[in-house]
């Protein structure tokens, strides 16, 4: 993931946040060959994530993956090859549509714009062990303003259940692709 002098890309451009979630999956694979199914990962080609994903206003069809930069709104951040991807989002998530700016990754940091919010979303590998590999992802929300936070707060509490179930329905179908591919 990352060495003790290294910061992760999570830290490094979003150190801090009001609101994360993670979730890991171990995986019978070797690191190199499951970081790159996660950039290659189909998130349309389960049924059950097309439809939550809708439900949030997003189209998942078929062949969507994290190579589609831009893709309803998805900035990719950051790189370490191997080991690390981190995207990023800004929006009023609360709203029906999002309200997702457009930015390049330079801007993100820096971003201040009390009306939004943005968030950050990893994923990252690190070798466990002779032939298994520990896949993390990682959510973080940083609220640029109190009114933001208490509006995102009440999204949040509705949201983060099936935001939960994407990453876990995410990781599942990593592994199964993983080992599938391992064997």
């Amino acid at each position: 993931m990352k060495s003790d002098d290294q910061a992760s890309l999570q830290d490094t451009f979003l150190p801090s946040s009001h609101f994360h979630h993670a979730e890991a999956i171990e995986v019978e694979a070797s690191a190199e060959e499951t970081f790159r199914l996660i950039s290659e990962l189909d998130f349309g080609s389960s049924r059950l994530l097309r439809l939550l994903l809708a439900l949030r206003g997003m189209k998942a069809n078929p062949g969507f993956s994290l190579r589609q930069t831009g893709y309803e709104g998805f900035v990719v951040l950051g790189r370490r090859e191997n080991s690390e991807l981190l995207i990023g989002l800004i929006g009023q998530f609360w709203t029906p549509s999002g309200n997702l700016l457009q930015f390049r990754p330079d801007e993100f940091r820096n971003f201040s714009d009390g009306r939004y919010a943005k968030a950050t979303w990893s994923f990252a590998t690190r070798r466990v062990g002779d032939t298994k590999t520990l896949v993390e992802t990682e959510t973080r929300v940083l609220c640029l303003s109190e009114r933001t936070r208490r509006k995102f707060r009440m999204y949040w509490f509705v949201i983060r259940p099936f935001s939960r179930f994407i990453r876990r329905e995410i990781l599942k179908s990593l592994k199964r692709r993983a080992e599938s591919h391992h064997s």
